[in-house]
């Protein structure tokens, strides 16, 4: 016999490194002007180090015939920010002078990206740009070039180099990393900033430049307005909170009177409970 009101049931149921230096290198009898790299020699033998070159500025490196990138350092991008690289090293080459070799579909053996030919870091046969070779076996006189890593500010990404064509919002000039993401973190249209970088172009953005962005895209390569690119990482959309099956029901929730055969029409109109969310199953 079915009881008389669910609460009768209820009574009876409640009992997530390489230490690499910047600017002029301490090691040995380092040579070093305004034009140079910084050569970490000492007399007439190369120290034994996996970054050989670094620039004045500690953008850029060379690796001593490594084919991959030492801490902090990231693979050149482009053939335009590999000759940016060899102007900031301060490299010239006696095949080409003051231009980047491409080497097309490269040469088994040679690193992928940007690399310097070169026994004693002194004197460059060539820089290659490489984008399609492997590095497979390994050669003398093979030495990639690195551009230092760049951490994006919390809550954005990095493109570099990299430009959004038109969009502009306003531009801020002197400004730091951190400084342009605030700038452009307290504008409700900015999705985006460009970041002014040394990329050797003259008549365009100079470093410091913060120019904030009403979108995200297209991306263009910013070498030749000298910019680097941060974007908005677009934050995951908050899922909508589930229906839940509350405790409406004389102290329990339908889906518990559902089990003892109690419908939640039943139980909404004779009973006067709150199904909702509930399955009465």
């Amino acid at each position: 016999m079915a009881p008389r009101a669910p609460t009768a049931i209820a009574a009876a149921l409640a009992a997530p490194a390489l230490a690499v230096s910047r600017g002029r290198a301490p090691l040995g009898e380092a040579i070093c002007d305004a034009a140079q790299p910084v050569l970490l020699q000492k007399g007439s033998q190369l120290q034994t180090t996996s970054v050989a070159v670094t620039s004045e500025d500690g953008r850029h490196i060379v690796t001593n015939n490594l084919y991959v990138c030492p801490s902090g350092y990231e693979p050149i991008p482009s053939q335009a920010a590999c000759q940016n690289a060899m102007d900031n090293l301060g490299i010239t080459s006696q095949r080409n002078s003051g231009e980047v070799f491409v080497q097309g579909t490269g040469d088994p053996g040679d690193p992928q990206a940007c690399w310097a030919d070169t026994a004693d870091f002194v004197d460059y046969l060539r820089v290659y740009w490489n984008p399609g070779g492997t590095t497979t076996g390994a050669r003398s006189r093979r030495n990639v070039i690195c551009q230092e890593m760049v951490t994006a500010p919390a809550g954005y990404d990095v493109i570099r180099p990299g430009a959004i064509s038109g969009h502009n919002i306003i531009l801020h000039h002197g400004t730091s990393v951190d400084q342009c993401a605030a700038l452009c973190n307290a504008d409700a249209n900015c999705l985006a900033f460009e970041y002014g970088v040394d990329y050797g172009t003259s008549n365009s953005y100079k470093p410091g430049d913060c120019q904030l962005q009403s979108a995200s895209g297209p991306v263009i390569d910013g070498t030749g307005d000298n910019l680097d690119l941060y974007v908005k990482v677009t934050p995951a959309p908050t899922p909508a909170p589930s229906a839940s099956c509350s405790e409406t029901c004389y102290g329990y929730t339908c889906d518990f009177w559902g089990q003892h055969g109690y419908s939640c029409s039943v139980l909404n109109s004779r009973y006067r409970c709150d199904c909702s969310g509930c399955s009465c199953s």
